[in-house]
């Protein structure tokens, strides 16, 4: 449970990613925090912090739909986490790079965001996606493709 409560930060990170709003960001987590404190089964769970990763996800994605209903997440905005935007030359890129990230469909730009910018392990993505190491894979992939595609259009 330790380890779950230490990522705080990395959840809270994932989750402005795809709700845009840092307040926002936080409730959704904190709320999977009171729920899986309530569940008691923390230690249960076998890989715990792919768990709380899955739930928070899952709780955007619920929190988007109540916030818009009918529209699906593949319009929403997103940002990126503070230590990319470092790596960004200017801030001209770092605008083109969410706006891009923004037209993404939902899964490929989870699966982009864990991969590439919080560094997550495939096995990790495959358990709080769902997805099996292929499709990950491959909308890791697409995302990449789609990505450079769009940019190189752009110059």
């Amino acid at each position: 449970m330790k380890t779950v409560i230490d990522a705080r930060s990395r959840y809270i990170r994932f989750a402005h990613s795809i709700l845009v709003s840092i307040q926002d960001a936080e409730d959704v987590v904190q709320d999977c925090y009171i729920r899986l404190y309530d569940r008691g089964a923390a230690e249960e769970i076998a890989n715990p912090e792919a768990y709380m990763m899955r739930s928070v996800r899952n709780a955007c994605i619920d929190h988007l739909k109540k916030k818009r209903p009918g529209v699906l997440t593949e319009e929403q905005e997103i940002s990126i986490a503070p230590e990319v935007l470092r790596q960004i030359d200017s801030r001209e890129h770092t605008q083109r790079l969410e706006q891009l990230m923004a037209l993404l469909p939902e899964q490929q730009r989870t699966v982009f965001y864990l991969r590439d910018i919080e560094a997550c392990e495939l096995k990790e993505i495959e358990s709080v996606t769902g997805l099996s190491n292929e499709a990950v894979r491959t909308c890791l992939s697409r995302a990449r493709k789609q990505l450079r595609s769009m940019y190189q259009q752009l110059k």
